[in-house]
């Protein structure tokens, strides 16, 4: 994996993502491999499945304000929904810093 800025910028080659996007894969990567696991100790596999995650930058420096978190799901797996957004180790740790939210969109 490679971090850099966009081409021009700071330096940057545009080779990689930058941090925000960095920090958003760990967020979104973290999520859906919660989603899987729980899923499969509930019993309720989660099939056809994707996570989006938008990390919302505010401020001179920018910092992170807010994380949003959506998960596309079955309707049958609002438990394991619930259950991972209750569970998961990075979001869980940066909501002390800064609020996450998660959200669930029902599919199929």
């Amino acid at each position: 994996m490679i971090a850099d800025r966009p081409a021009g910028v700071a330096g940057g080659e545009g080779l990689g993502a930058n941090g925000a996007q960095l920090l958003a894969a760990s967020v979104g990567g973290c999520f859906w491999n919660d989603l899987h696991s729980i899923g499969e100790r509930l019993g309720l596999p989660v099939t056809g499945a994707g996570v989006e995650v938008e990390v919302v930058l505010a401020g001179q420096p920018s910092r992170v304000v807010r994380i949003e978190v959506e998960a596309r799901l079955p309707p049958h797996a609002r438990p394991v929904f619930e259950a991972a957004c209750a569970e998961t180790i990075i979001g869980q740790s940066l909501m002390a810093a800064f609020p996450v939210q998660f959200r669930m969109t029902e599919i199929g």
